[in-house]
């Protein structure tokens, strides 16, 4: 323990996870004085991290709702925590409480709502004056402008049942620039019972109609339905009244949903207006602004980056590391300049004269079902082999060339730079 204890101050997560594991395996009694007043802040997240781990979780049947159980119910208290479990939540809380918000980085802030999370599930639940103090603490955090702080924020509120959860999250999903987050947060609120109102539950259940149209694997869509049933299980006969025509109402459109509002059109950006800023070389960019520029231009839609986004097109996740930013540029506003064999569209020419660009989606018998449209994969274009005169392939590629004429400058090199840091809100191009 004497040299794993150091490490818990490393930069390096891997270390500190390390490090951490090595002290779990030791008797709690050796250092949980150590851990309650470890001074390094990032040491004393690891350190109580452990601590809350080193207990052995209580019977769910005879403890407060933990994280993610269904219907969290504050009214009736939980079982008494003993007196050892009761000192050392109240220990952490004190240890987690003296902590600078300010000066903690995002990875720490959410380390430190982790840490919070693991004791309630861990070591005791909070008591009323306890779940009062912290909800109003969270809810002046939320939104923190990352969104992984944000996702256990959303979570610790609707754990807690605070009454601001609803107001305070609902936006967060309907602006959640990924289907992901989105997802997050509407799992999230599923269990929230109070705090809302008759517009907060119509946005929260318009969203399932929109999230009928993200794509994904084969039990995707029975997942988000999971969702919706939980949720529709929190809602008392009045409220299931009220929404029943939206509760069974169809998803709004085929089409990938949008995830950010329409932009208006700022200028048709060229190769020459952009390329000196780039040549001056990219520094003090912002990276959630590029991630939400990432949404604003379509990409999520058709690429996957850093485990998010659509399928359709090739993974951009590590482009910044294969290409220059000059390329990374050019391939946005040119796209059809060089077009990868692999998602290439086809171009068809029919017996009567009809042309038909896009991928084939199916093969069918006698018909190809040709989707033309890569931002509506469900819009398909029925062909019969019978009828096809000429196929080859096409030059001309399948994303637009206009996806950066709604961003403004700066705009569009936050994106470039999202996309050559690969996703890395570290990475030197977001340093000034």
């Amino acid at each position: 323990m004497t040299q794993a204890w150091p490490h818990l101050g490393s930069a390096d997560r891997y270390i500190r996870h390390a490090a951490r594991i090595a002290i779990e395996h030791r008797p709690r009694r050796e250092w949980q004085q150590r851990a309650l007043t470890e001074s390094r802040p990032r040491a004393r997240l690891a350190a109580l991290l452990a601590l809350a781990r080193s207990f052995e979780r209580p019977d769910r049947k005879t403890s407060g709702p933990d994280l993610d159980t269904p219907v969290p119910d504050w009214k009736a208290p939980p079982k008494a925590a003993s007196d050892e479990r009761a000192a050392v939540r109240d220990r952490i809380l004190h240890a987690l409480s003296q902590l600078d918000w300010e000066a903690l980085a995002s990875d720490q802030r959410a380390h430190l709502l982790r840490d919070y999370e693991l004791t309630f599930l861990r070591v005791a639940p909070p008591t009323r004056k306890q779940r009062d103090a912290l909800s109003a603490l969270f809810e002046s955090r939320l939104p923190s402008g990352h969104y992984h702080v944000d996702s256990e924020l959303a979570q610790l509120l609707v754990y807690l049942q605070s009454p601001r959860a609803a107001e305070l999250i609902v936006p967060l999903l309907e602006s959640a620039p990924t289907q992901e987050a989105q997802i997050d947060f509407a799992k999230t609120l599923r269990h929230l019972r109070v705090g809302w109102n008759e517009d907060l539950r119509r946005r929260y259940f318009e969203w399932f109609r929109r999230a009928a149209t993200f794509r994904g694997g084969a039990a995707f869509q029975l997942f988000v339905e999971f969702i919706k049933q939980d949720a529709i299980r929190t809602l008392t006969p009045e409220e299931k009244q009220k929404l029943g025509d939206l509760l069974k109402a169809p998803p709004v459109a085929t089409a990938l949903p949008a995830v950010t509002k329409p932009r208006p059109h700022v200028k048709d950006w060229t190769m020459e207006d952009l390329l000196p800023a780039l040549q001056e070389g990219l520094h003090g960019r912002n990276f959630e602004n590029g991630k939400k520029m990432f949404s604003a231009a379509l990409c999520f839609n058709c690429h996957r980056f850093a485990d998010e986004g659509g399928a359709i097109g090739p993974d951009l996740t590590g482009v910044g590391s294969r290409f220059s930013p000059k390329d990374i540029l050019e391939s946005i506003i040119h796209p059809s300049k060089t077009v990868s064999d692999q998602y290439a569209a086809i171009s068809i020419l029919t017996t009567n004269g009809r042309v038909v660009v896009g991928r084939i989606a199916n093969l069918n018998g006698d018909r190809l079902m040709i989707n033309t449209n890569m931002l509506e994969p469900g819009a398909l274009t029925t062909v019969k082999r019978s009828d096809i005169e000429e196929m080859r392939l096409s030059r001309t590629s399948m994303m637009p060339e206009d996806l950066l004429n709604t961003l403004h400058k700066d705009e569009i090199l936050d994106l470039l730079a999202y996309l050559i840091a690969g996703g890395d809100p570290d990475h030197r191009v977001f340093q000034q």
